[in-house]
């Protein structure tokens, strides 16, 4: 692990009031073992290469890159005045495999990605906003977000969302086309060719 500074942090305490109190220097915040600039590269690098490509070029532990991202994210991400929040899944790869996805109606970011879309995941998820200003939350259709949101924000209203919505409404109006046809036209198959 390379280290590119070393530098002294007086703590001194004071007579008067028996506090405390540490040099402020600017180079990193408090109880930070790395320097603004390191943190901010960190954040540049793994924007555009994964973390480990990154680990192995900046010559820093794994761990400790993916612990100082995530500090430096969660300080540029704060999510506590979110009003409207949207959560539905993703799949990836290829099969059944999917993710849960939250989503900033109001700033359009993605704030979290969950692996797998069972309740807890949509739990883990949600947990990491602790808003009491949250006052709408659109979800699709599955069962397990709309149990995770009535009782992690029971006062949150709940929205279906509208493409879901229209896929399902449009599902039903082509079966009941197809029963219509069926029952006016018995001559005709599922797929319009002539019965013979």
């Amino acid at each position: 692990m390379g280290v590119y500074a070393i530098t002294r942090i007086y703590r001194l305490r004071c007579p008067v009031t028996n506090k405390v109190h540490t040099e402020v220097h600017g180079i990193c915040s408090p109880r930070q073992s790395y320097s603004k600039f390191g943190g901010e590269l960190i954040t540049r690098y793994t924007k555009y290469i994964d973390n480990k490509t990154a680990s192995r070029l900046l010559g820093i532990p794994t761990s400790i890159l993916y612990r100082i991202d995530y500090n430096e994210l969660k300080k540029k991400f704060s999510f506590y005045k979110t009003e409207r929040l949207s959560i539905g899944e993703i799949s990836f790869k290829r099969g059944h495999r999917y993710a849960t996805i939250l989503f900033d109606y109001d700033r359009n970011k993605v704030l979290r990605v969950e692996r797998g879309r069972k309740i807890d995941n949509a739990k883990t998820a949600l947990e990491q906003i602790n808003d009491c200003n949250l006052k709408v939350v659109t979800v699709d259709f599955w069962l397990s977000y709309e149990k995770a949101v009535k009782e992690l924000f029971p006062r949150a209203d709940i929205v279906y969302d509208y493409f879901h919505l229209s896929r399902i409404l449009n599902c039903k109006i082509e079966e009941e086309r197809r029963d219509i046809c069926l029952y006016h036209c018995p001559n005709v198959s599922d797929t319009g060719n002539l019965r013979v």
